[in-house]
């Protein structure tokens, strides 16, 4: 199964001005590797950070869609951490309910592989159960 997400980073930037976005939607990892980036703004108007979180925040909902939950099956973004690999490419580590659902539950394996790219004003990402 496959799932893929897309999002506008200049509404994941302005997310980012409210109280506890950041802490909805990312988990310790996630918030300091997004903290090393630049923040210098692009001609788009946000800045390294921004598009950061908002690969993030595509590759989960890419992975839950893959999973086939959504955000209405019960797990939510801190059920995922998209962490990188040494060479800096992404990977997916879910939480251990989330881990159960898909071993037990959908019978798949729980590797998930992910994509994540930016152009312009927007963040992309691609999940797929491997």
């Amino acid at each position: 199964m496959i799932g893929i997400d897309i999002v506008k980073i200049s509404r994941i930037a302005e997310a980012m001005q409210k109280d506890r976005f950041l802490d909805k939607i990312l988990n310790d990892i996630e918030i300091k590797y997004a903290s090393k980036k630049s923040k210098i703004i692009t001609k788009y108007g946000f800045d390294s950070v921004a598009m950061t979180v908002a690969g993030f925040f595509a590759a989960k909902e890419a992975v839950l869609k893959a999973i086939g939950v959504g955000m209405s099956g019960g797990f939510g973004f801190k059920d995922i951490t998209i962490d990188h690999n040494e060479k800096g490419a992404p990977i997916v580590k879910l939480a251990k309910e989330l881990e159960d659902y898909l071993t037990k539950q959908k019978g798949k394996s729980k590797e998930i592989a992910v994509s994540i790219a930016h152009d312009g004003e927007y963040a992309t990402a691609m999940a797929t159960l491997c």
